[in-house]
């Protein structure tokens, strides 16, 4: 097939999939057992570790695809959502899908998934699975879309079940307490399948706990008997740190993602590689490899990301309020000056906007609100009207992000882009231009 021709009928694929987001969620795991069935059910073909959560899941997947490249193993990844191109979301070796698999994969998919009212995640799950599973990957690394209990992915059987930071997030759908959103994360718990959790509040681990046991499944709880301390920051705002597990203490470990709120993803990506090191024969050494080079291997990108060095240009995909406070305590701990940041911001309807706003006001000196292009987004008016109520002194209005960021480029403070994905790709495609 032609380049030409691939790529049309990538973006005629893509334009049907995402049309598919309109119908919304539907609860249940049958449509998707059903589409793995139809391709001969991948799903059962390669070893996983499945992750769950609402913060940092993104970023232990990643970790952990690295460490295990580095390792040698053939290692798919299967995250969400992409920032620039749909194949983001489905990676070997931290290659990402070419347009050509897309396209004989989606094609046959859509066609089952009509018949029984298939939704846009359910058909790309499937389709990560049938990918990695023809590709004969060693073991694949599975991130949950949202929630658990009722996530496409959660037809998997894996080796190794995580748990990551549990907040309030997409109450509509998950529940209107933290209680309710920790039990449907830990759906992705597995009769007899260890399952590590990260850092929590207690009524989310004792939620946890509960249905592991239920399970019969080994729990660790990480902060029991592990920690980390940052050491320090480089200019490149690459972060330092002495990490201890239960078996090993990784001193001056490099993480190649910074922030706080890393130290937890860099324990439970670490401690989660300890335990199956057996099996896959992960030395310390590749672990410290796998972390440092995890942007390298994974092509993670818009986690707390120093674009620019001067004045400093940060992207940073903080989409609810938990994110945002790592973010603001990550500028204040490294060397960057936190007092006087343009900030670049837009965000979905759905969030605690309020909070968010209140934890970037110490920070920022500027704030240049604007409107992703997404039915789902809040508009820069009332943004800026809920910003002026946090306090905010110093507001513009844009009604695109790209006049934002065009024009918050131009001062010589530093500048911050954040916010949904949505706003961090169109803010990305902007800043590519701006630069050239």
């Amino acid at each position: 097939m032609k380049n030409d021709e691939t790529k049309n009928k990538l973006d005629l694929i893509l334009d049907k999939l995402f049309g598919m987001l309109r119908f919304g969620i539907k609860p249940g795991l049958d449509r998707t057992l059903a589409l793995s069935e139809f391709c001969g059910s991948p799903h059962t073909t390669f070893p996983a570790i499945h992750v769950a959560g609402t913060n940092g899941k993104g970023s232990v997947c990643s970790m952990i695809a690295s460490i295990l490249s580095e390792a040698g193993f053939k290692t798919g990844l299967y995250t969400s959502p992409h920032i620039l191109r749909f194949n983001e979301r489905v990676k070997i070796d931290g290659q990402e899908i070419s347009d050509g698999d897309i396209v004989a994969l989606a094609e046959r998919l859509m066609s089952e998934s009509k018949k029984i009212g298939g939704t846009f995640f359910e058909i790309t799950t499937v389709l990560a699975f049938k990918y990695f599973a023809d590709n004969n990957v060693d073991i694949a690394i599975v991130e949950t879309g949202m929630g658990g209990r009722f996530d496409s992915t959660n037809i998997l059987s894996p080796l190794l079940s995580i748990i990551t930071n549990v907040e309030m997030d997409h109450q509509e759908y998950l529940g209107d307490n933290i209680e309710a959103i920790a039990f449907e994360k830990a759906g992705i718990i597995k009769q007899d399948t260890p399952v590590i959790v990260a850092r929590n509040t207690n009524q989310v681990v004792a939620v946890v706990r509960i249905q592991a046991e239920e399970k019969n499944s080994d729990f660790r709880y990480i902060p029991d008997n592990c920690s980390g301390e940052i050491v320090k920051f480089t200019d490149n705002l690459e972060m330092i740190a002495d990490i201890k597990t239960a078996s090993q203490t990784y001193q001056n470990l490099s993480i190649g993602l910074p922030g706080k709120h890393q130290i937890d993803n860099a324990l439970a990506a670490i401690v989660a590689a300890e335990q199956l090191s057996d099996k896959y024969n992960i030395s310390q050494e590749i672990i410290r490899r796998g972390i440092k080079n995890v942007k390298k291997n994974c092509g993670l990108q818009s986690r707390i990301e120093l674009i620019r060095k001067n004045p400093p240009l940060i992207i940073d995909a903080a989409h609810n309020t938990a994110a945002v406070k790592a973010l603001v305590e990550t500028l204040q701990a490294s060397h960057i000056k936190s007092d006087k940041i343009n900030i670049v911001f837009g965000l979905m309807k759905d969030k605690d906007v309020s909070s968010m706003l209140g934890l970037m006001r110490p920070i920022c000196g500027k704030l240049f609100v604007c409107s992703p292009d997404n039915p789902r987004a809040m508009s820069a008016e009332e943004l800026m009207s809920l910003a002026s109520e946090s306090g905010f002194k110093n507001i513009e209005k844009f009604n695109s992000v790209a006049e934002a960021v065009k024009t918050a480029l131009s001062s010589s403070e530093t500048t911050v882009v954040t916010g949904s994905f949505f706003t961090i790709s169109e803010a990305i495609e902007i800043i590519e231009k701006y630069h050239k």
